[in-house]
């Protein structure tokens, strides 16, 4: 019993070692109907996949991520909770192309020792403050909401949806000053949450 334990155990490590050097996976992809859209996502919609999203989809999400080191903590706690081999492994391969570091999903410990020595290197992305503005968008509250979506732009400023959602809150309070301030430097030039603003 205990050997063929150890042979299942070997074949999943195995499996999960072989994942990490493949050439291709699975990517997220948002779906309404029969509409489908696959990105470019920005990168407030990553941080909102990354805290909704069910965890067999997870993977997709990691896998979508560039090289952004603000969602290193957020990597590192997922790494923790999730329950999926599949997914850890996912998230050690991203960890380890932001960051070099190396570790197994079978074996948290050199991740560990890792984020004890650097996690003071790293900002959190302000998923806080996101879910904050979201909310307040939605109830109207709009001053609140250009405070914290503009709070997200500070630390984060290639955060595209927030922006198009900041613009709109400061024109539903009528500062049309602030607007038009944050109506710019858009990341993904031809995004959907551009507005039609085109960079020179």
């Amino acid at each position: 019993m205990a050997r063929l334990a150890q042979a299942a155990f070997d074949n999943v490590q195995r499996s999960l070692t072989l994942d990490l050097g493949a050439q291709s996976w699975i990517v997220y992809e948002e779906k309404s109907g029969t509409n489908q859209y696959g990105g470019p996502f920005t990168t407030d919609e990553t941080a909102q996949f990354l805290i909704e999203i069910h965890s067999s989809l997870l993977a997709g999400v990691v896998n979508r991520i560039d090289n952004q080191k603000n969602f290193v903590p957020k990597l590192v706690e997922l790494a923790h909770q999730s329950k999926d081999l599949w997914t850890i492994n996912r998230i050690a391969k991203k960890l380890n192309d932001i960051t070099g570091v190396d570790f197994y999903p079978w074996d948290l410990h050199p991740l560990d020792s890792w984020w004890e020595q650097n996690s003071m290197n790293f900002t959190n992305w302000p998923f806080d403050e996101y879910s904050k503005g979201i909310d307040a968008v939605k109830a109207c509250r709009y001053d609140q909401a250009l405070t914290n979506l503009d709070f997200v732009l500070t630390i984060d400023p290639t955060a595209d949806k927030s922006r198009a959602l900041a613009v709109a809150c400061a024109i539903e309070i009528g500062n049309l000053q602030k607007a038009q301030q944050l109506n710019t430097n858009y990341a993904i030039g031809d995004g959907r949450w551009n507005n039609g603003h085109r960079e020179e």
